[in-house]
């Protein structure tokens, strides 16, 4: 059975378990998942480029967190 794929963020190979990410990617994603998640308990009314421009976090990488389901957006 083939049990390895590539991280879907650098392209290295890795062992598929459980996350599609490498080990170094997965932690980056969780350093930039922390950035906003604290931004938006101060500021919870921001849009992705208040968040982008004050967590150093490119806008792409928060607007890919609402697409996955991570942070919702607010009508």
């Amino acid at each position: 059975m083939n049990n390895f794929g590539f991280c879907i963020d650098c392209g290295k190979v890795i062992e598929i378990k459980t996350r599609s990410h490498c080990n170094h990617c997965y932690f980056m994603y969780r350093e930039t998942f922390q950035q906003i998640k604290l931004y938006l308990k101060k500021h919870p009314n921001a849009n992705a480029i208040d968040i982008a421009n004050h967590t150093n976090v490119k806008v792409e990488q928060v607007m890919q967190f609402i697409r996955d389901g991570v942070f919702q957006v607010r009508p």
